[in-house]
């Protein structure tokens, strides 16, 4: 019961140690998300990305949509898809793409989580873009979960058109995905089997070493009941009382 505590409390704790009195992360900004985006960019031999004022805009406008209408797709709810707040914004563009996220306490998880989902990583690491823009926006009861801050990360690379006037070629991500704390902390598949796999094993020996434990309790209680026919008496009694009690005794209208 010490343990479960503790555990029941830790998780608590790991779910707010990010979060101030209102519940919202205090570490998510696009200066911080455009370092980690670069920083993941260069480690790869990739250019950087230009943090640009009318993606941002863009993406200002779509986070704050979500948190109104309370969304969560890459999709309106009316039906309108991402690239039309681009458009909104004044921004041309050859290809875009959006990546969303919601419920990370900083933007260095924030990053982890878009690296270890394929579609995300390739908006974040694709080289077909030079631009991008960033925002965050707060919401008191996202989804139903709760206080959470809601970002939106736009890429681009510019054209020289109109905006919004050519087809557009936007890349976004899948459909939901939950990513654990596990994974934040060891991107590699063999990991996460391993931490599941111990984490089975132990489960599987607590309850065998106390399923022994178990046995031998009924075992003496098969001892007890053989050697005490009162026990029989007892149970027999406790049956035929209970029949008499529930035998109708009349009717009422």
């Amino acid at each position: 019961m010490a343990v479960l505590g503790l555990g029941i409390v830790t998780n608590g704790w790991l779910s707010r140690i990010h979060h101030d009195v209102l519940g919202y992360a205090t570490d998510v900004s696009s200066q911080a998300l455009l370092a980690s985006t670069n920083t993941e960019r260069f480690n790869l031999g990739k250019s950087n990305l230009q943090l640009d004022p009318k993606l941002s805009s863009a993406a200002q406008a779509k986070a704050n949509d979500m948190v109104t209408r309370n969304y969560w797709s890459h999709t309106t709810p009316d039906g309108q898809q991402p690239w039309k707040f681009i458009a909104a914004a004044g921004y041309s563009y050859q290809t875009a793409g959006e990546n969303l996220a919601y419920g990370f306490g900083t933007s260095s998880e924030v990053l982890e989580a878009w690296m270890h989902s394929p579609e995300h990583r390739a908006n974040v690491l694709n080289d077909t873009y030079s631009q991008v823009g960033f925002a965050v926006a707060n919401s008191p009861n996202f989804q139903g979960h709760g206080p959470e801050t809601v970002i939106v990360a736009l890429y681009a690379e510019p054209s020289g058109g109109v905006a919004g006037a050519s087809t557009p070629g936007l890349q976004v991500g899948s459909s939901p995905q939950s990513v654990s704390r596990v994974q934040l902390i060891a991107p590699a598949m063999w990991t996460e089997l391993a931490i599941a796999a111990i984490c089975g094993g132990t489960i599987t020996l607590f309850v065998i070493r106390h399923s022994f434990a178990w046995r031998k309790v009924l075992v003496r209680g098969e001892q007890f009941a053989l050697h005490h026919p009162f026990f029989d008496v007892f149970l027999i009694g406790t049956a035929v009382f209970g029949f008499l009690l529930s035998h109708i005794a009349g009717n009422i209208l």
